[in-house]
């Protein structure tokens, strides 16, 4: 059986943390949403550029690079391997959500089109995911509210849990017959519950990209040398022989191949002389490797292997995945996708539960009795949380200490009154 002291102390903090998050967490989500399909949007759209007709002779890659690099205007910095005979070739330049497309028809030779990966539409969606539109003020709410969701899923499985015994009723059904307000609750709290595990992998993986914890944690990466090996980053201490005639793009493919690496491979281009080629691969990273190549033997300069990277680094770049949505395939894509729908339904249906049982007048905070006193275990633990989400623990001082002064007032308020009353006056008087 719960503790009923507890439970309410537990409710009024969820309360509290619901108040901090619901508004945002709903735009964190549906735009959450927008940016895990945005690759199929850009498909979609630029689907008159992309595809192709297959016919039986294709020109040559080197052909092909040098169609783009007019297009670009420079030569592109990257080319990726494919096998479907209906798609362009693409070639890359930029990096991240900034990177800029030309699409080459690889039987023709032909420039089909180009396109920019940050356009309008997705510069705003993330935008409004990262900072709000707000600048480095907006990353900072974006991380107090990332912190306080926390708070708000831990409190909130605790509500959930049936008092007594388990009921499977609890745990499954939503009351669809039963009034609004209930139907609003049950589909907060059910649904909620069963995604609970998917909103903590998004929140704890999306602390690395916080301006506060994220720093933090790149400046004890950099301190403890657990990061990459700057070799995996770029191939520019690396220089070519410039013995001959530097390999054509086709060559290159053909070494790449015989490297034999799973998963998607990337070609890095050289960009001066004396560069080199780099060719990654993407796919689990126990799997992943970095193979720098002389633009003009064919050699292998430097290869690098996952084992080389460090600890953090390794675990930054986990939780990165996961929270972009690139983790393992399509299944935890279609995962995320749901989830991220379910989130924007229980951050609705919690705040119009809250807004239909709030009394008039008042923020309809739980009262705990004040002869409660969390235990140990729950001190310890919300401690050592301040300490890791600084802005979590900013907020939570300031909350606590405004809450100490309003009794402090009202008690000054009460103590005046009773002062007051002729109850209190000298009879003799």
């Amino acid at each position: 059986m719960k503790n009923t002291q507890l439970n309410a102390w537990m409710w009024r903090w969820h309360t509290i943390a619901g108040l901090i998050t619901l508004p945002v967490f709903a735009l964190l989500a549906l735009t959450g949403l927008l940016i895990l399909l945005q690759s199929d949007y850009e498909a979609l759209k630029h689907s008159d550029i992309r595809q192709v007709s297959p016919q039986n002779e294709q020109v040559s890659l080197q052909q092909q690079l040098v169609a783009a690099t007019k297009q670009f205007g420079k030569i592109p910095g990257s080319y990726t391997i494919k096998s479907d005979p209906n798609l362009a070739t693409e070639f890359v330049t930029g990096h991240h959500g900034e990177k800029s497309y030309v699409l080459v028809n690889q039987y023709t030779g032909e420039v089909t089109g180009t396109y920019e990966r940050g356009d309008a539409l997705f510069a705003i969606v993330r935008s409004l995911h990262g900072e709000l539109m707000l600048g480095e003020f907006g990353s900072y709410m974006i991380e107090l509210v990332n912190s306080w969701l926390f708070v708000l899923v831990v409190t909130g499985i605790f509500v959930w849990w049936p008092k007594k015994k388990f009921k499977r009723a609890s745990f499954f059904t939503i009351r669809f017959n039963k009034g609004k307000r209930l139907l609003y609750r049950d589909l907060h709290s059910v649904l909620g519950a069963w995604t609970s595990l998917v909103l903590i992998v998004m929140l704890a993986s999306g602390m690395f990209l916080t301006v506060v914890f994220g720093s933090l944690y790149k400046d004890i990466q950099k301190s403890a040398d657990s990061g990459y090996p700057p070799i995996w980053r770029s191939g520019k201490s690396l220089s070519s022989t410039q013995i001959g005639d530097p390999l054509t793009l086709d060559t290159m493919v053909q070494v790449a191949k015989q490297l034999n690496l799973p998963g998607t491979i990337t070609i890095s281009l050289p960009k001066k002389s004396d560069s080199v080629f780099t060719v990654k691969n993407r796919t689990n990273f126990s799997d992943q490797q970095v193979v720098h190549i002389d633009q003009y033997s064919g050699e292998i300069l430097r290869r690098v292997t996952w084992d080389e990277v460090g600890t953090m680094a390794a675990a930054r770049s986990l939780f990165m995945r996961l929270h972009m949505g690139s983790f393992y395939g399509l299944p935890y894509w279609y995962l995320l996708v749901v989830s991220m729908v379910i989130f924007v339904l229980i951050s609705v249906a919690g705040l119009v539960a809250y807004l239909m049982r709030k009394p008039q007048g008042s923020w309809g905070l739980t009262q705990v009795p004040d002869s409660f006193k969390a235990n140990k275990l729950i001190v310890t633990a919300v401690v050592i949380f301040a300490v890791l989400l600084p802005l979590f623990g900013i907020s939570l001082a300031i909350i606590i200490g405004a809450s100490y002064l309003q009794k402090m007032l009202a008690r000054k308020r009460h103590y005046k009154r009773t002062l007051g009353t002729p109850s209190d006056a000298n009879p003799a008087a």
